[in-house]
């Protein structure tokens, strides 16, 4: 147990990459903070998993994408557990808009995504870092989809053509 009385916070915690993250925080001996936005279901499972299989975990509540929100997650760590160890930043929103048809990506799916990637991840570590300053060891991971870095990745389930340009 390398972890063994730490305290994880991982964003999206709940679903998909961030539930086999909460997951292995918890078998390495962390106390877990599996957050959610709208997976409640999904996170309390996790949550409920992990506490079944002899680690301690908690879901909470909070959309990243505000800051209030993002503090408070933070505040609930550290007055839950007294400490917060490592922020993993995993939650994220993305809707798949192939490239010839632009026009669909509207003010509102860009402030969201902008929203959630983006400003999720900078609020969650602007609230984390003075509890993990306070940590020797602590960490901040931020994870993110390969549709930053690859064009291609918004129009993987249409055909290839050329650019409309």
């Amino acid at each position: 147990m390398k972890l063994n009385g730490r305290v994880a916070v991982v964003t999206g915690g709940g679903t998909g990459i961030g539930r086999a993250i909460s997951e292995l925080f918890a078998k390495e001996g962390a106390i877990v903070v599996v957050n959610y936005s709208r997976s409640r279901d999904e996170a309390e499972k996790t949550a409920e998993e992990i506490r079944n299989a002899g680690g301690k975990a908690v879901a909470i509540a909070a959309d990243v994408s505000k800051q209030s929100d993002a503090t408070s997650l933070m505040d609930a760590a550290v007055r839950d557990f007294g400490r917060l160890d490592y922020l993993v930043n995993n939650a994220g929103w993305s809707t798949r808009i192939p490239h010839a048809q632009l026009e669909d990506l509207t003010d509102e799916v860009w402030e969201k995504t902008f929203n959630t990637n983006l400003r999720g991840a900078f609020y969650c570590v602007r609230a984390a870092t003075p509890h993990l300053k306070k940590q020797p060891g602590a960490a901040i991971v931020n994870i993110a989809s390969v549709a930053a870095l690859m064009a291609w990745a918004a129009r993987w389930r249409t055909p290839r053509r050329r650019a409309p340009w």
